[in-house]
């Protein structure tokens, strides 16, 4: 680590007239000078150029960012030499601050408050304590968002797949050593690094420059870029991605002990510029349309399924009823919202069956539920006003956000050529639900909600989508859909054409959907559990072993940790102490709860092992069928007698002079056989009891001493907590 603050320079680079970010750090560059038209050149003049000294400033339709990269790969000491260079663009850059108070501030028509939380401080600390600062690793998707396996399969679905190829050869062919960790980049990995953002030392910054040009340029004479569109000319910018993971994968196998720091990318949309055009008119622009379902696909619930936050309302209602809503219906709320709502739909169309205006209506609204339970309970007009609003409160504390989801969104937002939709069947109105989802990322206050309960059209029926597209004038071909229902998101979609993308969402287990109705699914421990369950899939599992860990250990783990806290409450109990190795995680569990619950219990770790407590615990009696219980006698590594002497912890010698000479072979064999009669030999052998008895007293005392050192001495007295057979 360094010792003093290093000379940082991150690139910011810059094509057209936008706010300049500037700082001692930040270094505004214009890519592409070469070939800017003369009134860019005019409005950039203030900034460095990509066209001075050694450049590639002519080549920046093909290489995009990377003119920059070269010019301060070349001119170096005209950065004035930093310790470290990163780069950036006028639209993203990593976020320094330490906190996320950007979140709140990245919309703000001043974007000069995005400058204080570039902190110079922590971009220093980070700088001395990392080897590479990076921006988050994100899944490999392709630009429909469709995840796909590998690199390869990702640049085969978006670009000509000959050019990662060419690339892969060469690397081979130039760059043997840092083959390996390109196979493994393309093929393997599971993850990417995109936006070509990073901060290297200088001497990985000049190593890795040397390894990106030697090859880019080596490909700019073999491709022939004619066959192009002005999309795909970009190649050798797309190209540059893959060649910055390999080569960061290079530098990981390199050095198993590197230290990488990844950081959220901060993005900036041009139309909240102080430029004098503050928003733009892109509609004429627009190419695609992406449209997402919302719940459990951008948001998702904290508890096992929408019920959950009737149980939740319910146990609300039941701490305060300062509006005295009905005990039937504060007692049984969750129930009977449900059962109100369904009924509410499935007689929709037979009350309004006269009504020729409501007669096509497909859906119903929060309203439309309310005035059931209204009408039913006698509620006043205020007492309706405030369930509903209980539950919208409900609703907003139990939602979180599906995080991939919304960073793909971001995505498809800075990119003029298209735009994002979200759809919901939902009784929700589109203001109710924008609130909520606004309190999770300050984005989706720019993108248009369309909701079955407002619009009378649902996606299930497919004529949501045909509403939508006469709405938003696209064409079905253009438009790409995401959602987790494979009806009314998938197939009613692909039925009129439109492109989908299937969002896996984790469906409840068996056994979940049977603990959720052993009680009614208005159970709210129940629907908490299946939601923790349900949410370690969608979020942490990686594989069976996790899945097994979260949904099946964790749930029998807490239960018990739950059963301990309560018997230290009820029986006064203030320390608990864990031993070591079975309670490390049984401590952490407790430590999370008694904190939460502000409870005035201690916590300790007590390093221990079985084998030290296991036969010193014996006082004056041998357990029964101690020698045959698969529990207490360890079959498995117990092959003779002097396997017998070392399990009891007796030393040979000692044991040897109380048992017969049938048995003071060390070599005896146990077996099946024999087992039974050793152990009843064992049982009725009264100096062999004495000495075992003798031998464990001495250590019981080693124990009590140990534990005076370890445990207070204002704890009177042990509390053990223990399962029952």
């Amino acid at each position: 680590m360094k010792n003093y603050n290093p000379n940082v320079k991150i690139l910011v680079a810059y094509h057209k007239d936008t706010y300049r970010y500037k700082s001692d750090i930040l270094t505004p560059i214009h890519v592409g000078r070469d070939i800017s038209n003369s009134e860019t050149k005019k409005q950039l003049s203030d900034i460095i150029g990509d066209n001075t000294g050694i450049n590639i400033s002519k080549d920046n339709p093909y290489y995009c960012e990377l003119t920059a990269l070269y010019w301060a790969w070349k001119n170096y000491e005209k950065l004035g030499n930093p310790d470290n260079i990163g780069l950036a663009h006028y639209r993203r850059f990593l976020e320094f601050k330490k906190e996320n108070s950007f979140i709140e501030k990245i919309f703000l028509k001043n974007l000069k408050r995005y400058l204080p939380l570039i902190s110079n401080k922590n971009i220093f600390e980070y700088c001395k304590n990392y080897d590479l600062i990076l921006p988050k690793k994100d899944f490999i998707a392709n630009s429909k968002l469709k995840p796909l396996k590998n690199l390869y399969e990702q640049y085969k679905s978006d670009h000509f797949i000959e050019d990662l190829e060419l690339l892969e050869y060469l690397i081979k062919e130039k760059f043997p050593k840092i083959y390996p960790s390109c196979k493994k980049t393309i093929y393997n990995n599971k993850f990417v690094y995109w936006c070509n953002m990073f901060i290297f030392s200088k001497e990985i910054y000049f190593e890795y420059c040397d390894f990106l040009f030697t090859i880019l340029k080596e490909i700019q004479t073999k491709i022939d870029f004619k066959k192009y569109d002005g999309y795909q000319l970009r190649v050798l910018g797309f190209l540059s991605e893959r060649i910055l993971n390999i080569y960061i994968q290079y530098l990981k196998d390199k050095d198993k002990n590197l230290k990488i720091l990844e950081l959220p990318v901060l993005s900036i949309k041009e139309y909240f510029s102080e430029s004098k055009t503050v928003v733009k008119n892109n509609s004429n622009k627009i190419k695609q349309l992406f449209s997402f379902d919302i719940f459990d696909t951008v948001v998702t619930r904290i508890i096992a399924n929408p019920a959950g936050v009737f149980s939740y309302m319910e146990k609300e209602l039941q701490k305060e009823n300062k509006y005295n809503i009905p005990n039937n219906l504060k007692n049984n709320f969750s129930f009977l919202r449900q059962e109100t709502e369904s009924f509410v739909r499935n007689s929709w169309r037979q009350c309004y069956s006269d009504n020729p205006y409501k007669r096509d209506e497909q859906d119903i609204s929060i309203e439309d539920i309310y005035n059931r339970l209204q009408d039913i309970y006698k509620l006043s007009d205020k007492q309706k006003k405030y369930l509903k609003q209980l539950e919208l409160n409900c609703e907003e504390k139990l939602i979180i956000p599906i995080e991939k989801n919304i960073v793909k969104i971001k995505n498809l937002c800075e990119d003029e050529t298209k735009k994002v939709i979200l759809i919901s069947d939902m009784y929700l109105s589109s203001e109710q639900i924008k609130k909520i989802l606004c309190k999770i990322d300050p984005i989706f206050n720019n993108i248009s909600i369309y909701v079955s309960s407002e619009i009378k059209k649902t996606k299930h029926t497919g004529d949501l989508y045909k509403y939508i597209k006469n709405k938003e004038n696209i064409d079905y071909k253009n438009w790409i859909h995401t959602g987790d229902n494979y009806y009314s998101d998938i197939i009613k979609a692909k039925e009129l054409g439109i492109q989908t993308v299937h969002f896996q969402y984790p469906q409840l287990m068996s056994w979940e959907n049977r603990l959720l109705y052993l009680k009614t699914q208005h159970n709210l421990s129940a629907q908490i559990i299946v939601g923790l369950e349900k949410n370690h899939r969608l979020f942490f599992s990686k594989n069976e072993k996790n899945t097994f860990g979260g949904c099946y250990t964790a749930p029998l783990l807490i239960g018990y940790i739950e059963y301990i806290i309560k018997e230290s409450i009820d029986n006064d109990v203030k320390s608990l102490f864990f031993l070591a190795r079975d309670g490390y995680l049984l401590k952490k569990m407790a430590d999370v709860i008694i904190k939460e619950r502000k409870l005035n219990i201690n916590t300790h770790y007590l390093y221990s092992s079985r084998k030290a407590w296991r036969m010193p615990s014996i006082i004056n009696k041998l357990p029964e069928n101690f020698f045959t219980n698969q529990w207490l006698f360890d079959k498995e590594n117990i092959h003779n007698m002097f396997d017998v002497s070392k399990f009891l912890g007796l030393d040979w010698k000692l044991f040897n002079k109380v048992i017969s000479k049938e048995y003071n072979n060390k070599q005896f064999t146990i077996n099946e056989e024999n087992i039974n009669s050793i152990s009843e030999y064992l049982e009725n052998n009264i100096n062999f009891k004495k000495l075992f008895f003798k031998i464990n007293k001495k250590k019981r005392e080693n124990i009590k001493k140990y534990l005076r050192q370890e445990i207070f001495l204002d704890i009177l007295s042990l509390f053990f907590i223990n399962f029952k057979e």
